[in-house]
């Protein structure tokens, strides 16, 4: 409830103020406002662990998403650069995940080639990062361009997570945008059968790819 999470927040606060070098209540609570989507909490608190906990690469990811939520782009990029150099040098995962964020964040900003740079960076760190795989194919897609490309980059992600509806919305939509109806609808339904609750995203997508194959009530 509201009250617990204020109450959790109310002790870590303490907390940090009681030990602000170590790391572990600061990322308690920074994570307590992240979940209830503070944003403004955890840009605030994150600064502010920051000055006495410099070196925690986590902190300044959150801080970046947190930015990125309240579309301050610029500010978010800082972080993640600065995060960065606290990465291990030897920790590739960790710096393809970084790398993938920015991309994230210029892909929100509108640059979108920038976006693709970083995602190409963040892919030669870790060639499987599913998330990366995931938003180049399908920013791809929506654009109609590296078509086939996106759909490798595509394949790799439903193959590695069947089940997710995301990765399968992103491969039918390649498949549609490639004029292939029936595939992309094989995938489509999979997509929502495989959803609790379909985003309206979803349905538009299923009734663009039924409307195509000429079942126009369905689509309807």
């Amino acid at each position: 409830s509201r009250q617990e999470f204020a109450r959790a927040a109310e002790q870590y606060a303490i907390a940090t103020d009681l030990a602000p070098t170590n790391p572990e209540n600061w990322l308690q609570l920074i994570g307590l406002y992240l979940y209830q989507e503070k944003y403004p909490e955890v840009i605030r608190v994150g600064k502010k662990a920051i000055q006495y906990v410099p070196d925690q690469n986590d902190i300044y990811m959150y801080v970046a998403v947190a930015s990125a939520q309240t579309k301050s782009y610029d500010e978010a990029l800082e972080m993640l650069s600065t995060g960065l150099t606290y990465v291990d040098e030897n920790d590739a995962v960790t710096k393809s995940f970084f790398y993938g964020q920015m991309g994230d964040v210029y892909h929100s900003s509108g640059n979108r080639e920038k976006a693709y740079e970083m995602y190409d960076k963040a892919l030669s760190y870790n060639a499987s990062n599913l998330a990366v795989l995931n938003n180049y194919s399908y920013f791809l897609a929506i654009e109609g361009r590296d078509l086939n490309r996106a759909e490798r980059m595509s394949a790799q992600t439903v193959k590695a997570e069947p089940d997710n509806a995301t990765y399968l919305d992103t491969y039918a939509w390649i498949f549609f945008k490639q004029g292939n109806y029936s595939l992309a609808r094989l995938y489509m339904k999979n997509a929502l059968d495989k959803t609790e609750e379909p985003s309206a995203e979803l349905f538009e997508h299923y009734g663009d790819i039924l409307f195509m194959l000429g079942e126009v009530d369905e689509a309807v």
